[in-house]
């Protein structure tokens, strides 16, 4: 069974080398330069088997330089497909580092839609959770100027009621936002008096008043509450971004083909040394 063993061992050797022989000269389309190498690796092989065949037990000179030339042509046949794969994966290397810039572009720009994408999804429903509140604001200022109108309209002189309406308005426009709570509140408790006291007619006049206190009020709101920073504008600008990158993204992603299809077309062809 040894004896089939080393045959064997003896066979595949043999193959590796015919192979390895085989590639070198196939493969390659060879310069100056790399015959200069494999002169240079074919010397260092006979050397590494000289040094291999001298510690062997006394042989005629005949026997060791049949074992010097058995062992130069493996060894050789190793360094040389060895260098020769480091000297491919070195001009490998330009279509190599282009594909890994390129696929890096190719992350971020995921990295960038993802994130406009979160946004606009994020936006949406902050139009959406806003679209309540808005449409109660404008329902409120409805609802008092409405008071407003119905008590300029009322019995007396017109003229004289649209005038208050002014002179109150101009009074609490110029309120900060406290003062025109603190205003309404005491307002509210003269109303209550008013109407406990069942004078009508003053609690109509502080009626009208805290109409035009709560529209100010909400006026004072809307900066923050109406025209928040984004909306719509900012949604179509997100969007826009998105379809400019959806866009750069296409066009790398043709140059990262572009790139493997060159790399597997040196691949393909005699590698110039």
């Amino acid at each position: 069974m040894w004896l089939v063993g080393v045959l064997g061992s003896f066979v595949l050797a043999v193959w590796l080398v015919i192979m390895g022989l085989a590639h070198l000269v196939t493969r390659y389309e060879h310069s100056k330069q790399s015959k200069t190498v494999l002169g240079v690796i074919a010397l260092l092989a006979c050397g590494m088997a000289v040094l291999v065949v001298r510690n062997w037990p006394a042989l005629p000179l005949w026997g060791a330089a049949l074992l010097v030339a058995v062992f130069t042509v493996p060894i050789f046949t190793a360094m040389a497909v060895g260098c020769f794969q480091l000297w491919t994966l070195r001009k490998q290397s330009h279509f190599d580092e282009q594909l890994e810039r390129l696929e890096q572009e190719e992350v971020e720009l995921l990295q960038q839609l993802d994130d406009i994408r979160t946004a606009v999804h994020a936006e949406a429903l902050r139009l959406r959770e806003r679209e309540p509140y808005s449409q109660k604001r404008e329902n409120d200022g409805d609802k008092y100027r409405a008071v407003i109108e119905k008590w300029q309209q009322g019995e007396g002189v017109a003229r004289i009621r649209s005038l208050r309406v002014s002179e109150w308005e101009e009074q609490y426009r110029g309120c900060t936002q406290g003062e025109l709570t603190q205003r309404r509140s005491e307002l509210l408790e003269q109303a209550h008096d008013a109407r406990r006291k069942e004078d009508a007619d003053q609690a109509d006049i502080i009626n009208a008043e805290i109409a035009v206190v709560r529209l100010c009020e909400l006026e004072r709101a809307e900066p923050d509450a109406v025209k928040p920073e984004g909306g719509a504008d900012h949604v179509d600008r997100l969007l826009n971004k998105q379809d400019q990158l959806s866009r750069e993204l296409e066009q790398l992603r043709g140059k990262v083909n572009e790139w493997k299809m060159r790399k597997q077309d040196f691949l393909a062809r005699k590698i110039k040394l």
